[in-house]
This record gives C-alpha cells, sequence and structure tokens, in this order.
C-alpha cells in the first residue's frame, strides 16, 4: 500500500518530467566515414531508440563504414552495414543480430518470453522493481504482487533494482521463469563519516553527528559556500544578513551559546578556520561537510569546540584514469524585497506639508499649484525659485530604488579540476574564477576571487605515505567609499521630488549624495591573499592494526587596502553651489598580515579481538600559534584624486596599529569499543593550555563520553520487525567543553590605550595614553555541559530514514559585567565569569527515497524535511531587580516585552477621557497634542498611566511578553528527481515562528511616519481617517516613529511583525546528456542546468521588509534573486 500511495501521489513537478515523450523514429540520416562498426550500431540506437543485441565473438565491431544515408529505414541501413554472414530481426523495439546459421538453428527463438517474481529477504513481493535488459532500453516493473512479464533474447541479461537493495543481474538462458530474491543494501549503514581527527562508519557513530556529501552542494549556482549549505543540515543555523558580495554568513550550532559570543569551530582539511574562509572556498572543491553538535563528538577538539565542529573535507583523486571536469555558471541577479513608494508630486507635497505640521510649512499653496501641472505633464520638474533666482526648485517623481539599483546585475564562475588515483599516487588539481557585479548603477562594486589548490598523495611503500595540501585564494572588492548602513538607510529617506540631475546635466544635492557621490566620489580596493600548505607523513607499521601520522600546517595571510575619498560638486542653483562627501579629501592604506602554525601528531590503534570485540585507541599531540599585526595610515587634505595616495596630501596624519599573538597546545584521546556490532562505547578527551588565560588558569581537561545500542542487530528485534527495519539506533552522550574565545586575546592584563588629545599644546594634538581598565584575576574558561539522546530508524528497505536527537546544553561562568563598585574609584566593573545560560532544544530529520518506472525508464525520487528548535534561558545573572532592559534569572532570551494595544483613539469624547494617561508615552505632546486617530494602548496596572513603570519584572507598569525575537522552529524541505537524464531539484527553507518589531527610525517599514523626509510608501496610504477607522497606520503625524518607546515604536502587539517566513530557495532543472552522444565529443558526462535562487518567498511580514534581513533597521546591501545557466563536463 506504501508503494501504491507514494506512486499516485508524487507532485506532479516531478511527474512533468515525463511530459512529452517523442515517439522515435524508424530511419536513419548520418554520414559515416572510416567508422567503426560498433559506432554505427550505437547511432542506430540513438536515432531509432531501438536496442541492439548481439555475440561480440560474431560481429566484427571495428569495420570500418564509409556510407551515407538519408531518411533511410532502419532495415536497409543494417542490410547495407553488415557482412552478409548475418542477420536481424526486429522485435518489440529490439534489433537481434544473429549469423545465418544460428538464425536457421534458432527460427523460432530470436526473442522469447519470460515472466517471473522479485521478492525481498522475507519472501515479500517487491511491488515496482525495475527490470532491464542490460545494454538496452526494454524493460518493466514488478506489480502489487511482485509479478513480471518480458519479451528478451536468449542470450540477454536482465538487471533487477530498486531502492534499498542490491541490484541482480541473470541471464536468461533457456528459463522461462525467473524467481528473484533481492538483497538489503547496507550501503547507508556503511556510509564513511567524517569526524574528529579521522573517520568512522555511520553505523559505529555513537555522537550527534550529520553528514552532507558534494552533490547536496555542488549543484547549487552559488558562489558562497554558507549559502548552499543554509537549512541542509538540522540545527545548523546560518544567517546571512547582507547581499553583499563578501559578507559571509554566520553560523551557529543548536541556538543561542552565549551572552559573551560563540560560533562552531570551522576545520576545513582539519586546520582551523574562519566563515570567511569557508565562503571563499571553492564550492566544486568540497568532498564533503560534517557537523559535530554534541559534545562527545566534538569534546576532542577541546578549547575551540565548545559550541560545535564544522568539518569541511575537500576533494582527492580518485579515478583511475586522469578525469578532468570543467563546471561553468552565469547567473543574472535582480533586487529582491523592496518598499514600493509614492511619487505622485500632490500627494507626496500633501503628505509632507501634513506631516510636518505644525512645526514647518513646507509648502505654499502657489508650489502645490504648480506640482499639479507637472504632474499633468504641463510644466517642468525643475525651475527657478520664485523667491530666490539662484535657487532651484524640484518636482521629481523619482524612485530612488530604481535610480540606485541595476535592474539585472551579472555574476559568473569557470572552475576546472584534474584528478587521478593510483596504487602509487593520488592527486586532485583545481581552480577557480568567480566574479561578482554589484547591484549599484554608478560606482558599481566589483568582487573578484581566485581559487587554486594542489593536493597529493604519494605512497613510498605499503607502509608509509607522504603527502601534501596546498591551497592559495586571491580575492579583490572595490566598492565606492559612501556604501554602507548609512547609505542604504538614505536610499529610502531621499525624497522623491527630489531629482538626480539639473537640466543642465549638474548634480543636485540629492543627485550628488546619493549618485555622484558613489561615481565621482572616493573608491575603496581591498586585496586578499591567503595562502595555507599541509605536509603529512602517515606510517603503518602494522597493517589494519596501528599507524602514526603527522602533519604540519603554515598559511599565511596578506590584505591590503587603498582608500580614499573627496567632496562631490553640485548646484543648488545656476550658480549655488556646494559639496556633499567628506571634506576635506583624505586617502589611507591598510594593512593586516597574519601567520598561523598548526602541528599534529596521532597514533592510531585498532584490533578486532576474541571475534566479536572492536577497540580502537587514538591518542595525539596538538600545538598552532597565531600572529596578527595591523597597520593603517591616514592623510587628509588629499591635493589630487587622479593619484589618490597619502603621500599626496599634506595634512593630519593619523597612525594605528594592532598586534596580536595566541597560541595553545592541547593532548588528546578517542577510545572505542564495539561489541557485537551493536554495543557501542566512546569516549573522548582532550586537555588545552590557552596563551589567553593567566598562567595558572591556562589548563582545562574536556572529557565526554557517549553510548549506542544499536537494537535491530538483536535477535528479539528480527524476530519482531523482520527485515523492514534496516536500523534502529539509540544514542546518549554526555560531556564538558570550553570556551576560551571570551573576550580578546589578552582580558587578563590590563590595556593602556594610546590616541591623540582633544586638547593642544604647542599647536599641535598630543599623543596620550590612558589609565588601564581593571581586570579580573580570576577570569577563566566558560564551561560547557552538553547532554544529548538521540535515536536513528531505517525502515521499509532503506526507503524510509529518521533521526531525532534532543539536548540538554549548559554554558557556565560566562563573561560578563562582575558585582558592583564604588563609584569613587572611578574606574569601569571588571568583567567577571558571572553568568549562566540554559540551552535546551531537539531536532529531526525526515528522509524518504524510492523509484518507478514511467514509460520503461525508472524515475527516481527523494524527498527531506528537517525541523528544529530550542530555548536559551538565563539561569544566572547579576541583576537583583532585574531590570528588564537587560538578562535576568529566568528570563527567555529573545523575549519582547512591549504594550497591548486597544486601537487608534475614536473621537474627541475618547480623547478627553484617556488622552492624559498616555502623555508619557506620547510625542511632542506640548505642541502637538493626542488626537483621534492616534495609536491608544490598554492600561493593564489599572493605574491611570500608560508607562514602563520602574522597568523591572516586579514593576513593569503595563508592559507584557507580546513576542520572541530569536528564530523558532527553522525548517527545510528538499526534493529532487532524476528520469532519462532529466533531474529537478525543489528546495524550501524557512522560519516557523519568530517576532520582529521594527526600532524607531526604521524608514522601510515606518516611511513617513519617521520623519517628514522620508519616503511616502504605499503601506503608509492605509491609515486612520474618520472613515477609515480600522486602518493598519495612525493618522499622519510625523516623529510618532522616530524614538524607540514613542507612541508607535514602544514595542507593541499592533506592529508587532510576525516574521516566519517559508522561502524557495532553489530550483534547479538540469539534463545529462545521453553517453552515445557525449562520447563522441570525448566527454563521459555533459550536463546543463537551469536554476534559481530566492525566486519566491510566503510570509505575513511587512512587503517592505526582507524576512533575512531584518538586522540594522533592514539597511544592508539588498539581497537578490538569482537566474543561472550552467553546465558541468567530465572529460
Amino acid at each position: 500500500m506504501t508503494n501504491k500511495f507514494f506512486k499516485k501521489t508524487i507532485p506532479l513537478l516531478l511527474l512533468a518530467l515525463c511530459w512529452g515523450l517523442a515517439v522515435s523514429a524508424q530511419t536513419v540520416s548520418k554520414d559515416f566515414k572510416d567508422t567503426p562498426l560498433k559506432t554505427v550500431l550505437k547511432e542506430v540506437e540513438s536515432q531509432t531508440g531501438l536496442s541492439i543485441i548481439y555475440e561480440k565473438k560474431e560481429v566484427d565491431e571495428d569495420k570500418l563504414i564509409s556510407q551515407s544515408f538519408k531518411d533511410t529505414p532502419v532495415e536497409s541501413v543494417l542490410a547495407d552495414v553488415l557482412d552478409k554472414s548475418l542477420e536481424f530481426t526486429i522485435k518489440n523495439k529490439m534489433i537481434a543480430i544473429f549469423t545465418k546459421k544460428e538464425t536457421q538453428q534458432r527460427s523460432q527463438a530470436t526473442t522469447k518470453s519470460i515472466s517471473g517474481t522479485v521478492v525481498d529477504n522475507l519472501g515479500e513481493p517487491v511491488i515496482g522493481a525495475s527490470i532491464i535488459v542490460k545494454g538496452t532500453a526494454i524493460g518493466t516493473v514488478s506489480d502489487i504482487d511482485g509479478r513480471f512479464f518480458l519479451t528478451t533474447a536468449p542470450q540477454a541479461n536482465i538487471i533487477i533494482s530498486y531502492m534499498g537493495f542490491v541490484s541482480a543481474e541473470l541471464s536468461v538462458g533457456e528459463n522461462t521463469i525467473l524467481n528473484i530474491k533481492l538483497q538489503e543494501d547496507t550501503q547507508l549503514l556503511d556510509e564513511v563519516v567524517v569526524v574528529g581527527y579521522g573517520t568512522m562508519k555511520k553505523a559505529n557513530l555513537s555522537g550527534a553527528v550529520y553528514q552532507l556529501s558534494s552533490k547536496d552542494i555542488v549543484n547549487r549556482p552559488v558562489g558562497n559556500v554558507g549559502q548552499s549549505l543554509q537549512g541542509m543540515i538540522p540545527n545548523l543555523n546560518i544567517s546571512n544578513y547582507s547581499g553583499q558580495a563578501t559578507s559571509a554568513p554566520t553560523f551557529n550550532v543548536r541556538g543561542l551559546t552565549s551572552i559573551s559570543g560563540g560560533s562552531p569551530l570551522i576545520m576545513i582539511d582539519n586546520i582551523p578556520s574562519s566563515n570567511e574562509d569557508l565562503a571563499r572556498l571553492n564550492p566544486t572543491d568540497i568532498e564533503s561537510v560534517s557537523v559535530l553538535k554534541d559534545a562527545a563528538s566534538a569534546a576532542i577538539y577541546g578549547a575551540r569546540a565548545s559550541f560545535g565542529v564544522i568539518l569541511v573535507t575537500t576533494k582527492s583523486g580518485k579515478s583511475e584514469r586522469v578525469q578532468v571536469s570543467v563546471n561553468s555558471f552565469y547567473t543574472a541577479r535582480t533586487v529582491g524585497r523592496r518598499p514600493a513608494v509614492i511619487t505622485h508630486q500632490p500627494t507626496v507635497m500633501d503628505w509632507k506639508h501634513r506631516m510636518a505640521s505644525p512645526w514647518y510649512n513646507l509648502f505654499s499653496d502657489e508650489q502645490r499649484e504648480y506640482a499639479e501641472r507637472v504632474a499633468a505633464g504641463e510644466a517642468s520638474k525643475v525651475r527657478i525659485d520664485p523667491k530666490d533666482p539662484n535657487s532651484y526648485e524640484y518636482y521629481g517623481a523619482t524612485d530612488w530604488y530604481d535610480q540606485v539599483y541595476e535592474t539585472s546585475s551579472p555574476s559568473y564562475t569557470a572552475n576546472v579540476n584534474i584528478s587521478q588515483s593510483s596504487d602509487k599516487h593520488n592527486y586532485y588539481l583545481s581552480s577557480e574564477y568567480y566574479r561578482q557585479d554589484g547591484m549599484l548603477k554608478y560606482g558599481n562594486d566589483i568582487y573578484d576571487r581566485y581559487n587554486m589548490r594542489g593536493k597529493g598523495e604519494f605512497i613510498i611503500a605499503d607502509w608509509i605515505k607522504v603527502g601534501n595540501n596546498t591551497s592559495f585564494v586571491n580575492t579583490s572588492y572595490a566598492e565606492p567609499m559612501y556604501r554602507g548602513t548609512s547609505y542604504f538607510h538614505n536610499v529610502n529617506r531621499a525624497s522623491s521630488l527630489d531629482i538626480p540631475y539639473n537640466v543642465d546635466g549638474t548634480w543636485t544635492s540629492e543627485g550628488a549624495n546619493m549618485l555622484g557621490r558613489l561615481q565621482e566620489g572616493g573608491r575603496r580596493d581591498a586585496q586578499t591573499n591567503k595562502f595555507s600548505t599541509t605536509f603529512s607523513l602517515s606510517i603503518e607499521p602494522i597493517k589494519n592494526m596501528l599507524s602514526f601520522k603527522a602533519d604540519a600546517n603554515f598559511t599565511r595571510s596578506n590584505d591590503n587596502t587603498n582608500a580614499w575619498d573627496s567632496p562631490v560638486i553640485y548646484y543648488a542653483g545656476p550658480t549655488k553651489t556646494s559639496l556633499k562627501g567628506s571634506n576635506p579629501a583624505y586617502a589611507y592604506k591598510e594593512n593586516t598580515l597574519s601567520r598561523y602554525n598548526l602541528y599534529n601528531l596521532m597514533a592510531d590503534f585498532k584490533h578486532t579481538f576474541a571475534k566479536n570485540n572492536f577497540a580502537q585507541v587514538i591518542v595525539g599531540y596538538s600545538q598552532e600559534d597565531y600572529y596578527y599585526n595591523y597597520w593603517k595610515g591616514q592623510r587628509k587634505n588629499l591635493i589630487t584624486t587622479t593619484i589618490p595616495q597619502p603621500n599626496l596630501a599634506t595634512g593630519e596624519v593619523t597612525m594605528d596599529n594592532t598586534i596580536n599573538t595566541y597560541a595553545l597546545r592541547g593532548t588528546f584521546f578517542r577510545l572505542n569499543y564495539i561489541f557485537k556490532d551493536r554495543y557501542i562505547l566512546e569516549s573522548n578527551g582532550r586537555y588545552d593550555l590557552s596563551s589567553r588565560f593567566e598562567k595558572n588558569k591556562r589548563g582545562g581537561f574536556f572529557p565526554s563520553i557517549s553510548a549506542a545500542w544499536i537494537v535491530s542487530q538483536e535477535s528479539f528485534a528480527n524476530n519482531l520487525v523482520g527485515d523492514y527495519v534496516s536500523n534502529l539506533k539509540l544514542r546518549a552522550s554526555y560531556g564538558s567543553l570550553g570556551n576560551q574565545d571570551v573576550s580578546g586575546y589578552y582580558p587578563y592584563i590590563p590595556n593602556m590605550a594610546s590616541g591623540t588629545s582633544t586638547w593642544i599644546i604647542g599647536d599641535e594634538k598630543q599623543t596620550v595614553v590612558r589609565p588601564p581598565a581593571l581586570v579580573s584575576r580570576n577570569l577563566t574558561w566558560e564551561k560547557v555541559n552538553q547532554a544529548n539522546v538521540g535515536i536513528d530508524i531505517v525502515v521499509l528497505k532503506n526507503k524510509l530514514d529518521f533521526s531525532f536527537d534532543a539536548y540538554d546544553r549548559q554554558t557556565i561562568g560566562m563573561l560578563t559585567t562582575g558585582q558592583p563598585l564604588p563609584g569613587t574609584l572611578g574606574a569601569a566593573v571588571p568583567q567577571e565569569n558571572a553568568a549562566d545560560l540554559s540551552t535546551k532544544g531537539w531536532e529531526i530529520a525526515l528522509g524518504w527515497k524510492d523509484k518507478f518506472t514511467v514509460a520503461s525508464k525508472p524515475l527516481t525520487y527523494n524527498l527531506r524535511f528537517i525541523l528544529s528548535n530550542s530555548k536559551a534561558t538565563i539561569t544566572k545573572f547579576n541583576n537583583p531587580t532585574k531590570i528588564l532592559s537587560t538578562y535576568y534569572e529566568g528570563q527567555v532570551v529573545g523575549t519582547i516585552w512591549g504594550f497591548r494595544t486597544n486601537g487608534f483613539f475614536k473621537d474627541e469624547a475618547d480623547v478627553l477621557a484617556n488622552a492624559e494617561s498616555h502623555k508619557n508615552i506620547a510625542s511632542y505632546i506640548g505642541t502637538r497634542p493626542i488626537e483621534a486617530g492616534d495609536i491608544k494602548f490598554v492600561d493593564l496596572n489599572k493605574d491611570g498611566n500608560i508607562s514602563r513603570g520602574k522597568n523591572t519584572l516586579d514593576d513593569r507598569g503595563d508592559q507584557e511578553i507580546i513576542g520572541n525575537s530569536r528564530d523558532q522552529f527553522p525548517f527545510s524541505f528538499d526534493m529532487g528527481a532524476q528520469w532519462n537524464g532529466f533531474d529537478l531539484r525543489m528546495y524550501f527553507q524557512g522560519v516557523g515562528k519568530k517576532d520582529f518589531f521594527p526600532a524607531g527610525g526604521n524608514h522601510y517599514f515606518w516611511g513617513m511616519f519617521a520623519q517628514p523626509w522620508a519616503n511616502l510608501l504605499e503601506s503608509n496610504l492605509d491609515h486612520w481617517t474618520p472613515e477609515n477607522p480600522n486602518a493598519y497606520f495612525p493618522r499622519p503625524k510625523a516623529y510618532v516613529a522616530e524614538q524607540d518607546w514613542v507612541e508607535v515604536t514602544a514595542p507593541n502587539n499592533r506592529y508587532l511583525q510576525n516574521a516566519a517566513y517559508c522561502r524557495l530557495k532553489n530550483i534547479t532543472l538540469g539534463y545529462v546528456f545521453p553517453e552515445t552522444l557525449t562520447r563522441k565529443a570525448g566527454m563521459s558526462r555533459l550536463r546543463v542546468y537551469l536554476s534559481g535562487e530566492n525566486l519566491a518567498e510566503w510570509t505575513k511580514l511587512s512587503k517592505n521588509l526582507d524576512p533575512e534581513g531584518l538586522g540594522d533597521n533592514s539597511t544592508v546591501y539588498p539581497f537578490q534573486r538569482t537566474y543561472s545557466v550552467g553546465l558541468n563536463i567530465i572529460f
């Protein structure tokens, strides 16, 4: 029933791959010149759709054919190219070729009908099994009883396959009835997973580990690895806060880590790396990505792994022959969600006029009448101010989004890799070029990236190997100096009444500010060069039992930035000029140099004894050191922008220099014991010494233990569920880790900051050194204890797999402000390990894969759903009064406190009765009293005054919990299908629950309600009037949304946004050309595809905001939708 149900309910998008099947032609058109007969016959198969079978010893495949055919029937073609000693028959889409002698002997035996049944290990029928005549497209599927019927030649072999079983191949021979038993495929359990300092069979894992393969990543045309990982792994939370090319996603494993920060350790080929390093990695270099989520699996990395580990492994050579792969794609990108702006001049003027009341009279009646004429096309958008002949007046209808952003911008990549593997060596060489043009129409930002990698291993003897893994990445990012949060804030603040250019082509004030500074102002050119090389040695004195490994990594990074800025001239009138931008002009250079060295030694002993006992012991030593040197020099009064260098400036010089170092030394171990392949016990641990703490507090030991029971291996389980359950495993773990990234490199050493004084002695500002801050002598590691339980299930012949984990993580001794000190001390309170946090959560992953036959060809499909959640609670914090503006004990992190609204003031009577209670929350009440249409709040504590009280938990006034700002229930749904060379993938990702309250000054949400100088948004039009009392926004009234906790920006349930969303992250349609075609071009595989990213989203969030860009009041580089075409070639 399960199979029949899924067959009938496969999404229509998957079945669309089968639509439009063409009837194969029965003629051949081709010119052959000295072409081997084998190739000719393949061409016949390709053009006619018929399958050809024959005995190779009877047919001269190398015979050269030189003949031309045009719409020639296939019978005539075969008669011309085959030897006279051969004959053929065509029946049931199959051509059988025999010698004449054999034809006479076999007469009626050229084809025969066979039947049979397909069953599993238990003798149960396999429904939908694929039965294909080997080397042909002839086939059928088994019915609901496992039976099948097929016509074939006696000499043919048939291949029987089904998802979750090992394929079988049988010779037909003289048989007319075939009974086939398929064996369960254990590949899922035999999968090798990368773990800390090694690999392990998936079946033997006892910790919470999840792994992706390269095929889950490489088929998406993105230039940033973090984007392709988003939503793919349960509770690996990836946030992209900007659409900028250089923006690196942030990573989090299992929810809030620590109030002092904390992120997972990223290891690329066992080298600690940053999220920027991962973002710059060539996606096609990746072999697998493993995430170690619980303390048991991460403990072997000790001090740096308290909040999970992301292990990225790059590819090695695999093919015995030299394999060359080429991948390339071209992408067109468009700006995603953006506010819709009203630009009709009279409407905008009317709103600005009302919004500025009672302080400003922005437009006279004459100006508003002129605007009507402009809107009607009867007057110019620019005129001389009637009151000032040296000033312009503007009556534009400018949508500044259209002015600032391109309609579309390209990005493209090309990469090539060469690899091979033999019994003496293996190597992998790759190169990549990636370019992304920004979305700015003026002074666009351009990102270029070059990646190179060389990886090889050489087998000197059976017991000794040496290797090297070297990578180099160069990036270049050129952008305008005037770009950042302030710029994107101003994009929606620039008045639509302004225009970019005057009639003579000179910049206007707003044109110079929004466009001129991009095009003619300063530029910033940042170059990054990173080189990393790892030398490795592996010795195995006792094969498959004892090995020793050593590696040394040397990483060097050098970043150089050249930047300058200068003002841009604009005309406010025919002769009235001024400047926008930096004045005076300046130039600066900055350089960052870093050196990183890592040394690892490891011994690995593993042995199976007494038949059922497997033991493994790994011990190792690791040492790393890091050096960082940052330098910046800047000088004002740049004398020329042609060569904008600091030495061509004459003004004040400022210098900055920072040097940091750290070192880490550790010993680690793993003890693993497995009994009867079903009882698993493992312990991992590490002792680390960190230079970040003073000498007597540098050491920390971080142990863990985990256990697993493979229940499905028990005899009683087989008796209960038989082979329907392929794998049932229970897991549990507990471990203790430490977090060393608490506060800079030297948190235990008092720092004396240097700088330039604000006073002048002898006509010069003075260099000063400021008094040191206080530090705590007890500063040490944050401790992270985590317990985890999990279950893994694989059922229905490996079609359905399910995993579930629940965890409890306690972060102890988080760094925060210590106990209050007397004010007479004259110094800030030092930070101490004085806060605790509890994070509890769960995660599930559910997958289904199956296949059935459509038009005699197998259609395989797969579905995967991922869901997780976590909740973080402060369990210790020094806040005795429990002030709500900071952390307090018992607080669920992300809690939003606010007011409950009661609509708007309805009329004058309502104002007279209730306005007095709102006087402390209203804006500018002295000059603009409360009126009908203003927001109204509920007096929850019945004291006659809308307030926050003392803003404490016990005296919170009229506040209540209205929401939570953290991402909750992040999920993804991935589905794919493959049929007859076509492949389709649709990937959805989202957040099930999240609340967002737009802060004061968020012009993208509030528009003119923030200030009259902002743009008028379409959403603003839904405002209160006596005729529209149930509108969304209050009456037109500026500055009610400019500052926090004033009128509408006091967090409240009315404007609290439901920021949950589901986004169509990717849809890809590809086609792999038949080998019969690609082989002729010397290619073993050719795939072309169309793909789109971020194509649609479903959310109740304001349409002015992007659900993934809510940070910084939405003043970020806009997110983009992308449309790509690409190809993958393997030679």
